[in-house]
């Protein structure tokens, strides 16, 4: 112990450039930990997912009822946290109208509890479409809410 007194006294800018690196190791080596090799999904979202058992989506209930819509050719539904995905392929280039349509369908389709509970987006674009001004025309409806917000290219209505 003495020693290590002795060589503080006498190099205390050696012993300061020591230090300060094996504290940096310290923390390279916890982040490293931290992000690599912790495996808690459960932080992603803290409590937000608690109860969400209570809540359960009937996927192909949703893309059933997706699907009675004339101008549908195509639905497909997912669920990621407390979000709805519900993803509409048409026929022609859906318009404004076309999409509104749609959004009442996927309102009706989705439970009222449900509703409270998840938010909801809707992406309506024509089966195989390019990303361009018009599509995907993407609705979203904060859980609580009857209605979709929507993007801005919702073409002619």
């Amino acid at each position: 112990m003495k020693k290590l007194v002795n060589y503080i006294k006498k190099r205390p800018f050696d012993f300061a450039v020591w230090a300060m690196i094996a504290l940096g190791l310290a923390v390279a080596a916890y982040f490293t930990y931290v992000i690599f090799l912790t495996d808690d999904v459960g932080v992603r979202y803290g409590n937000r997912l608690d109860n969400i058992a209570s809540y359960p989506v009937n996927e192909s209930e949703i893309v059933s009822r997706m699907n009675t819509h004339e101008h549908v050719i195509e639905a497909e539904v997912n669920v990621t946290g407390r979000i709805i995905n519900i993803i509409v392929f048409t026929r022609d280039v859906p318009t404004g109208r076309i999409a509104d349509n749609i959004g009442e369908v996927a309102i009706a389709a989705v439970s009222e509890d449900n509703r409270r509970f998840y938010d909801v987006q809707l992406f309506v674009a024509q089966q195989g479409f390019e990303i361009n001004d018009t599509q995907p025309i993407i609705g979203y409806m904060k859980a609580g809410n009857d209605e979709f917000g929507w993007t801005n290219n919702r073409g002619a209505r």
